[in-house]
């Protein structure tokens, strides 16, 4: 070099008068900061030059891979005095491209003698990934409500600023409907579920659903999943047995079996003397819900007729509808018996025991006598012992004590009855003497007794083999109660008799018959007195609250009251009182129920009608007892003002020159259902149901609610006004007048095209129309959807139809496609308001595939270097911007971990292409191993490995 420049100076000295030019020298451009729509661009002026530089910057193109000044994209810097020191830099940000898209970079200066480029660069702009979106499997499905789900399982490019659930009764439904729930708050971690509950569904119909996303303006959607609402279900009911069977009454059965789709409002018996009863012949009912099944019930039939076969089924009525158990049959007597009942045997001791039966209810005839008949089996069970006279209160138990009784012995034993010289028995009962005496105990007269307390007793009248470890006292309503029903004792044993002993019991019911017995453990037998009994004092009214209003509508209102407890004597009514004054008492409007309540607390509810529109009401529960009348708090509820349903007018479609659809949404519900609604229409404007109209249909339960008319038999090149309408409680609404005017003559001619350069997001898609038809064409696109026959409410690119001739030629690129997802589109155009379509097209996007890249063999070529190497094996989606091998004492190595080798990777490489590097420096330390792996980097940023090999040093 040194020789040479001598003689450049000679040159130059020899030929001073012609200066030759001298161009400027301009580096290769480095790209980073690479998005979706911009990236930064720098390089540098290495030599100026000897001429004036007039302009410089950057020139860059999408197809020309030599982008050149005045056909390409520029970035202008300005001009440059030569006299400015060099290197130079330059930079620039590059702004507003096209999303996945290449494109070709090189700087440039301009001087006197021409323009200069540097070499040119390559770069891609990033895709764009939309967020991960699934819909999950709907479930709390009822006939009116269901609960859909979806998940968020990744954000994707951009941020998210919207996402949920739609739903109809159409499939795929999208983010246009309002059946949707709407979430706008911000997600930053991932996967996230969320949940709609939707509810005012219709029984025994599909709905479908969809999760969305939206991001940067675009609606991603879940797969569209459906799920069906049940049918509504009637409860089921059974006819049971009929029992207590006298000559003029009988104690009928149902049970409630299962619930229903809807709450019960009435359940009871229906009977008569000929099959298949219903709730027109005589029936016993009991109003209100149940809420646990099964559910028995028993109501009493009274005035039949002695020796007479009547039928009865049980019934039940939900939402209207009444269902019937099977049915049944009994028949009364011409003579009612007296009914008895044997009862367990007590105070068995080894040569005796007390027996005794109940007498349950009365027969026809006057009882004369009572008792037991017992023996070692049922054929020789004649022994007897009895009491005479008759019996006038019911139940009435009686009891003996027998002796002479063989220990360890099993006995049989009935009770028995005579009314008119018939015997009528019991079952058939067993007991066994015991080898050993038990003590004797007897039940001793309550005292003390007040509404809810009572003291009792019992005395111990002389002891068993073994030693007492528990006496007492058992109670309960019912009668011969047991240590199962409630008890209060004493442990301990007895030395000294008789031992009385008693109890104060509390917490007992007001108005209530009790029965109880004493009672003494003795070697884990129990032994009992007799059967006793006593009732609580009748001295308070029956509570009463009023509960709150529901279905509160114009003139309508559903109010209840709860009878929370007992009074001293039976209810006799029920109900709700209301007035527009306040604390409205039976001398104002009531509703109510007769006959007593035995179960509390109960809760009715009675449906209010003929109210007044928006006006506010005042109403108490009350109960009467005894022909005392109480009421509950003053409680208020205002009806709801009558509103009409709105309807809008959407246009029209499919105008041609004698017909057209249009089009009209029932936006939200009025107070009352919607009898009539349709399309009026007219030459003159304002179109009343007077003019023509075209009937949609009646009775809408979904809101908002899109319909369509087709309308035929209209005059070609006409204006229409036209509206939507309905009519409300004999009140029409109408939406905005619209206009049409039909065509006179021919529609526009257009066909889809082809799918083109499609790749992973991009395609180019074409449409053809042969004729503009008989009005000038606004617009001219193509629109696309990953459902067939995609609309312009779809994703869409266009034109104007100003100025273009036919037939005529068209394409647009579409961008920011799923990858590997199917796409329909078509062409369109529209004209004097109506859009026309080409047919559909289908297409896939393609793939992403990555490049291939596997770890050579290494070679030692001295101690302190080492040759490795790497074989790129094939090209994936994206270009290869760089390869090489990266090295270092990290078993794990890595671009984050080591050192890399690195090579450019030109745009015309071939593969398999093999490459190898050299790791030099590796003097020092001996016995030291190396792991290398070859790599590559794609234009989107992605790194692709080989395997990881290792050398030692």
């Amino acid at each position: 070099m040194k020789k040479i420049l001598p003689l450049i100076l000679m040159l130059f000295a020899c030929h001073d008068e012609a200066v030759a030019p001298i161009p400027p020298v301009l580096e290769k451009v480095n790209l980073s900061a690479i998005t979706i729509a911009e990236a930064k661009a720098s390089s540098s002026i290495a030599k100026l030059g000897n001429e004036d530089i007039l302009e410089h910057g950057f020139v860059y193109s999408e197809s020309n891979e030599d982008p050149a000044v005045g056909q390409d994209l520029e970035i202008l810097k300005g001009a440059i005095d030569p006299a400015t020191p060099s290197p130079l830099s330059l930079s620039a940000d590059l702004k507003d491209l096209k999303m996945n898209t290449s494109y070709y970079i090189r700087t440039f200066a301009q001087v006197t003698s021409g323009t200069y480029y540097g070499e040119s660069s390559t770069f891609k702009t990033l895709n764009m990934t939309p967020p991960g979106i699934r819909t999950e499997a709907a479930d709390n499905i009822t006939i009116n409500s269901a609960r859909i789900k979806g998940t968020l399982t990744s954000k994707g490019t951009h941020n998210i600023t919207e996402y949920g659930l739609v739903w109809n009764t159409t499939t795929s439904p999208t983010t246009a409907l309002q059946t949707k729930q709407v979430y706008t708050d911000n997600v930053t971690a991932f996967p996230i579920a969320f949940t709609a509950d939707i509810k005012s569904l219709q029984p025994n119909t599909t709905y479908y659903y969809r999760a969305y996303a939206i991001s940067n303006g675009i609606t991603t959607y879940g797969e569209n999943l459906n799920f069906k609402t049940p049918a509504i279900a009637q409860p089921g009911i059974r006819t049971d047995a009929a029992a207590n069977i006298t000559m003029n009454s009988a104690t009928l059965s149902g049970t409630v079996l299962t619930a229903g789709s809807l709450p019960i409002t009435e359940r009871g018996i229906v009977w008569g003397t000929s099959a298949q009863p219903t709730t027109s012949n005589t029936k016993a009912s009991i109003t209100g819900n149940v809420t646990t099944f099964p559910n028995s019930f028993n109501v009493n039939a009274t005035g039949l007729t002695k020796n007479t076969t009547y039928h009865y089924r049980a019934y039940v009525i939900s939402n209207g509808v009444t269902s019937y158990g099977e049915n049944k049959t009994f028949a009364t007597p011409d003579a009612t018996p007296p009914g008895i009942r044997t009862d367990a045997a007590t105070n068995l001791s080894p040569d005796g025991a007390r027996v005794g039966g109940t007498i349950l209810s009365a027969g026809s005839y006057a009882i004369t006598e009572r008792g037991i008949l017992y023996g070692t089996s049922q054929a020789n069970a004649t022994t007897k012992v009895s009491q005479s006279g008759n019996v006038t209160s019911f139940p009435t138990a009686f009891t003996f004590d027998i002796k002479g009784l063989s220990k360890t012995t099993s006995y049989h034993y009935r009770a028995y009855v005579i009314s008119n010289g018939v015997t009528t028995y019991g079952e058939f009962r067993t007991f066994t003497t015991p080898d050993v005496a038990q003590p004797g105990i007897r039940t001793d007269a309550a005292s003390n007794i007040t509404p809810t307390s009572v003291r009792l007793g019992g005395t111990v009248l002389n002891g068993g083999t073994y030693a007492i470890t528990e006496r007492g006292v058992v109670y309960g309503t019912s009668a011969n109660p047991t240590t199962s029903n409630s008890k209060s004792a004493l442990t301990g044993n007895v030395t000294s008799f008789p031992s009385s002993f008693g109890m104060d019991i509390n917490g007992l019911n007001r108005n209530t018959t009790y029965y109880f017995r004493a009672y003494v453990i003795s070697n884990g037998v129990t032994s009992y007195g007799e059967n006793l009994s006593f009732r609580t004092p009748d001295l308070v009214a029956p509570g009463i609250r009023t509960d709150g209003a529901e279905n509160i509508g114009p003139t309508s209102v559903r109010l209840s009251g709860t009878v929370t407890s007992a009074g001293s004597y039976p209810i006799t009514e029920r109900g709700i009182v209301w007035s527009t004054s306040t604390n409205p008492t039976t001398s104002n409007s009531k509703s109510s129920l007769s006959g007593n309540v035995t179960n509390f607390p109960n809760t009715f509810g009675m449906d209010i009608n003929g109210l007044s529109p928006s006006t506010a009401y005042h109403y108490r529960a009350y109960v009467i007892s005894n022909g005392s009348t109480s009421y509950g708090e003053n409680r208020t509820f205002t009806t709801t003002t009558v509103t009409q349903p709105e309807v809008r007018t959407d246009g029209a479609s499919e105008v041609n020159t004698s017909s057209a659809k249009f089009l009209g949404t029932i936006t939200q519900a009025g107070t009352y259902p919607i009898s009539e609604y349709g399309i009026v229409y007219s030459t003159s404007s304002g179109p009343t149901t007077s003019n023509s109209k075209a009937v949609a249909g009646s009775g809408v339960n979904n809101y908002p609610y899109s319909y369509g008319v087709q309308v035929n038999g209209l005059n070609k090149n006409t204006t229409y006004f036209f509206r939507a309408y309905l009519i409300s409680n004999g009140v029409t609404s109408y939406g905005a007048v619209n206009t049409i005017t039909t065509p006179d003559e021919r529609p526009v001619k257009i066909a889809s095209g082809q799918a083109t350069d499609v790749s992973i997001n991009f395609a180019r898609l074409s449409g053809f129309i042969a004729d503009g038809g008989s009005y000038p064409v606004q617009e001219i696109g193509v629109c696309w959807s990953t459902s067939p026959n995609p609309t312009t409410s779809n994703s869409k690119a266009s034109k104007s139809g100003n100025g273009v001739t036919y037939p005529h030629d068209y394409s647009f690129d579409a961008h920011g496609l799923r990858e590997g997802s199917e796409y329909h589109f078509r062409a369109y155009a529209i004209s004097n308001g109506v859009t026309y379509y080409g047919q559909d097209v289908a297409f896939k996007t393609h793939v992403v595939a990555n490049p291939s890249v596997s770890t050579g063999d290494n070679r030692s070529l001295s101690s302190s270097v080492q040759e490795v190497a790497g074989i790129l094996q094939s090209a994936g989606t994206y270009p290869i911007t760089e390869h090489g091998i990266v090295y270092g004492r990290n078993s794990d190595i890595n671009l984050g971990n080591g050192t890399k080798l690195s090579f450019s990777t030109p745009n015309n490489l071939r593969f398999p292409h093999s490459y190898s590097a050299q790791i030099s420096g590796l003097g020092g330390i001996s016995a030291l191993t190396y792991y290398y792996r070859a790599y590559c980097v794609t234009s989107n940023g992605s790194v692709h490995y080989g395997d990881i090999r290792s050398f030692r040093k």
